[in-house]
């Protein structure tokens, strides 16, 4: 009698377990060598944005003028503090979570370096929860950058008073909330050039950013909500604020380094 453990039927079972579990675990590669396709690319997009030719050249010009002007101290600072930005946005663009201390450092030089692009014709603070410890907490990174961007060239230089950045992280029950507002002429002005033509600048960084999020979520399973508005007071459109809701991720998730991509 033979053994019903050679028969056709079990046989026949078995090596189609093996062949269903071969083509899952070959279909998984695939999904997981095509979000990693598609975080490379959406990186080299964010990576193009932040590391804007205006931005570099003008830094670099306005630091040029410090030196023309005999303000060598300033002008070294400056170029410092360039240097170290562009060091920052190229080691952050490899990652896809940072510790905050490091993000928050990255968020200051730009605005510093855009501040002395444009005259120091606008304010910027940022502001960190006291509960919230930068140095365990780990954040995406370069999330901020394109919002600061759009609000400084877009938004405050297009109004006629001096302008505000806020740039906050607050502790909520489970989630930081990192906000972003700014004094600016908004969006619907903003999207507007004089002649009247839009600005896509704008939208292509909030594509991106959504793009990102879903990427995120779909690969580390960290859903991140966002949100983009007028401010609005007596029918008056003063200003715009950006809101990310992020997950708590700290050090317990990533003990010895950051996340790479």
């Amino acid at each position: 009698m033979t053994p019903w453990y050679w028969e056709w039927w079990f046989v026949g079972g078995m090596l189609l377990i093996v062949i269903l579990g071969i083509l899952f675990l070959w279909k998984r590669r695939l999904h997981e060598l095509n979000l990693s396709y598609q975080n490379i690319e959406l990186n080299q997009k964010l990576l193009r944005l932040q590391m804007n030719p205006h931005f570099i050249f003008n830094s670099l010009t306005a630091i040029q003028n410090y030196i023309y002007s005999h303000k060598t101290k300033l002008a070294g600072e400056f170029l410092s503090d360039f240097a170290r930005l562009i060091r920052l946005i190229l080691d952050n663009s490899r990652h896809e979570f940072i510790m905050l201390d490091k993000e928050i450092e990255t968020l200051r030089l730009y605005m510093q370096l855009q501040a002395l692009r444009f005259d120091n014709s606008f304010d910027f603070s940022i502001e960190v929860d006291p509960d919230i410890i930068p140095e365990i907490t780990y954040v995406p990174p370069m999330l901020a950058q394109p919002f600061l961007e759009n609000a400084i060239e877009h938004g405050i230089s297009k109004s006629k008073r001096r302008g505000v950045v806020k740039i906050r992280y607050i502790q909520l029950e489970k989630t930081i909330r990192f906000e972003i507002v700014d004094n600016g002429v908004g969006l619907t002005a903003s999207s507007e050039k004089k002649n009247g033509e839009p600005i896509h600048h704008e939208s292509l960084s909030i594509n991106i950013c959504k793009e990102r999020l879903l990427l995120l979520h779909k690969r580390n399973r960290t859903h991140i909500n966002f949100s983009i508005r007028e401010i609005e007071n007596s029918g008056r459109i003063e200003g715009t604020q950006v809101i990310f809701d992020i997950p708590t991720i700290e050090r317990n998730r990533y003990p010895d380094k950051e996340h790479k991509v």
